[in-house]
């Protein structure tokens, strides 16, 4: 289904999002607490470094070592605060490494700080966060409804913003895209500023819900708003590269959906012309030429609809993570057996449905049994 690639990718590109550094410590005087103090702060600034070079694994070390020294010295409001940024960037590592440095922020916030500190509210962020990867979602909602009062209550509408996106995405996940819409449209959005990586989400997520209800102007809309709140800022880093190019994916699955296809290939080829040049873009990549290979076929054009599925194949096959890109896979395998069908080649039509329907991927919504069913019907006629 196009809604997956389109939410899901949306969503990784949240995670990460905001996790600018925040001030170092001024190092107190005493022999031991100094010194300990200016190593922590020191161990801050090289983890800087590494992470404007993206170089996220051998940032989390630096960062652990600095929290373990301020606690040594009780000072758990920075080591919490270090916790928390280790969450934050574990994000572009994996969720199990996110979930052990979130567990630890939330346990000395809760043991060391005062109810209502904000520190509290960011650890249990980023334990929501975990919980909604793990799709563990009544947790999900339990962690973002602690976070959310306090936010609130020291008005850091910045933060609030973000767990209320966090949440309605959690709705949409338990299929519940009523409450999820609601959340988005509340007067809270008009009654406060927001930073333009915040505003940028909000569009972009209003545009993935009226795409959901249908309303497919409405996603354009929104699509559109949120690619050119984007497109004006300037020196563009890694990750807003990876947003513009999941606005203009977007916006080529709003077209594609309205039937206008040569539209929406010019969307989905600048997208996947962006993605190309940026590192681990597997994510969107495969989804992109999986759309490109279904316009050559809505075109007709369908020795390179088959040319480009069974490139992304290749490609998938060939990664030693594989098995994370079932569902891309399912889908070229799938709709590669379709252009064949329309080919009229029953043998490799078949033999690419019964691929898929081998691949058993319940949540890909193709449905390869059944399209061997009337392919068999098909293949029966005079």
């Amino acid at each position: 289904m196009y809604r997956s690639a389109l939410l899901l990718y949306t969503i990784a590109l949240l995670f990460p999002v905001l996790t600018a550094f925040q001030g170092k410590d001024a190092a107190p005087a005493g022999d031991a607490l100094g010194r300990d103090t200016c190593q922590a702060n020191n161990l801050q600034v090289q983890a800087e470094l590494l992470l404007k070079q993206s170089r996220y694994e051998a940032t989390i070390p630096l960062l652990q070592e600095a929290a373990e020294l301020y606690a040594q010295h009780e000072l758990w409001e920075a080591s919490c605060r270090i916790l928390v940024q280790a969450a934050k960037l574990s994000d572009h590592i994996d969720y199990s490494t996110k979930a052990i440095f979130a567990e630890r922020a939330l346990q000395t916030a809760k043991m060391h700080l005062d109810s209502t500190h904000l520190q509290l509210a960011a650890a249990f962020r980023q334990k929501g966060e975990v919980s909604l990867a793990f799709q563990e979602l009544d947790s999900a909602h339990f962690f973002f409804r602690k976070a959310a009062p306090i936010f609130e209550l020291a008005s850091d509408w910045e933060q609030l913003a973000l767990v209320k996106i966090m949440e309605s995405i959690t709705y949409y996940y338990e299929n519940k895209l009523e409450a999820a819409n609601a959340l988005l449209q509340e007067n809270f959005w008009d009654q406060h500023a927001f930073s333009t990586d915040v505003s940028e989400l909000l569009l972009d997520l209003q545009g993935v819900f009226s795409y959901e209800y249908g309303d497919l102007d409405r996603a354009i809309e929104k699509f559109q708003e949120a690619h050119d709140a984007l497109e004006q800022q300037s020196d563009l880093n890694a990750l807003d590269s990876s947003m513009l190019a999941n606005h203009l994916n977007n916006l080529g699955g709003a077209y594609y959906q309205k039937g206008n296809w040569h539209r929406a290939i010019d969307y989905f080829q600048e997208a996947q012309l962006i993605c190309s040049k940026l590192a681990n873009e597997e994510q969107m990549l495969l989804p992109l030429s999986n759309s490109i290979a279904k316009y050559y076929f809505q075109t007709a054009q369908y020795q390179k609809a088959i040319e480009v599925f069974s490139k992304t194949l290749s490609r998938i096959n060939s990664m030693e993570n594989s098995e994370q890109f079932l569902e891309e896979k399912n889908a070229a395998l799938h709709h590669t057996g379709v252009v064949y069908r329309e080919l009229g080649e029953w043998d490799s039509a078949f033999y690419y449905f019964k691929k898929a329907a081998a691949l058993n991927n319940p949540d890909s919504g193709l449905s390869p049994d059944i399209s061997l069913g009337k392919l068999y019907l098909r293949a029966q006629q005079p």
